[in-house]
């Protein structure tokens, strides 16, 4: 495993994010542990950014195209001011697709290329998702066995090689619940119990909104949204796995419109996981969505447990 230390200038560089602030400190004998902990913390939130995130295309005119509920919410603060938080995520709303655009959708069937770079590793991932919080993924990379989780609206379950079947509990279990919210953008104001303007940053050459989302439980999020397009540029957040917390940095790019809905079809995405005090292993990683699907009638059946996690609940 390579391991980097934080350099003293910190990850943050003028307002944006210094992707190249950190050093490489050591390395262990064994090598790259792909197949273990570091790929399960890694890929199992990768889809986070992409199921939470719909990005919006030009900004319109408030009172244009009222039918399609993609009406621009008119702002009640002075030019030179901060816009109100609430204020911004509806706009980020309606730049997605708008409250009646994203209301027709009823599930999802999409494929995704994970990437980590500098390693030869490819993990391909298909998600099936359905509203109002069904979900249900499919991991796969070439010389590893397979592995898959989902929520079927009461239980969270993983089954990975590396932990054998388990259902998950706690504030995994609140995360998985939060991300599998099929029209999230929709529901912030019911998925999070308060939200704050943290200022204006820099997302590369993108100037964002910095809007911190706080949750009943667990540690809050900061989502980046260009203050041009309303576009979800950046994300942060935690989250809680088997293995401990990982912090992840997020930046989405390539937005392409699917059915009425802007999706970003490019991510660029770094995973810190803390070893100590000093020490943290690192991973960059992108993932490109390949292709989605919208409504195709997707049975409950397909997000049922597999027995392995069934007969977990009868013992």
């Amino acid at each position: 495993m390579i391991f980097v230390r934080h350099n003293t200038a910190g990850n943050w560089c003028m307002g944006g994010w210094d992707m190249s602030s950190w050093d490489v400190v050591g390395w262990n004998a064994g090598g790259w542990d792909v197949g273990g902990w570091m790929r399960r913390c890694c890929v199992g939130f990768m889809l986070l950014a992409i199921c939470a995130v719909a990005q919006g295309g030009d900004v319109a005119q408030a009172g244009d195209d009222v039918a399609s509920g993609r009406v621009m919410p008119a702002s009640a603060t002075q030019e030179n001011a901060l816009p109100s938080a609430d204020s911004v995520l509806d706009k980020y709303v309606w730049s997605t697709g708008g409250t009646q655009g994203w209301a027709r959708q009823r599930d999802r069937i999409a494929k995704y290329a994970l990437n980590i770079v500098d390693m030869d590793v490819r993990v391909d991932i298909t998600e099936y998702a359905k509203a109002p919080n069904l979900s249900y993924r499919e991991f796969k990379s070439k010389g590893t066995q397979g592995w898959a989780d989902g929520f079927d609206g009461t239980l969270c379950w993983e089954t990975h090689p590396a932990n054998g079947p388990r259902i998950k509990s706690g504030d995994e279990r609140t995360y998985e619940i939060r991300r599998s919210s099929f029209h999230q953008p929709l529901m912030w104001r019911d998925l999070y119990e308060s939200t704050e303007m943290a200022g204006v940053g820099q997302i590369e050459q993108y100037q964002c909104y910095q809007i911190r989302l706080t949750p009943p439980e667990g540690d809050p999020d900061v989502w980046h949204i260009e203050k041009d397009t309303y576009l979800l540029r950046g994300l942060e957040t935690t989250v809680p796995t088997i293995s401990g917390p990982v912090q992840v940095k997020a930046i989405l790019e390539d937005y392409r419109e699917v059915g009425g809905i802007l999706y970003a079809h490019k991510i660029r995405q770094q995973v810190f996981i803390r070893k100590d005090a000093r020490n943290v292993v690192i991973r960059k990683m992108t993932i490109e969505l390949q292709s989605i699907q919208q409504n195709t009638g997707i049975p409950d059946s397909r997000f049922t447990p597999p027995k392995t996690i069934l007969d977990l609940v009868k013992e």
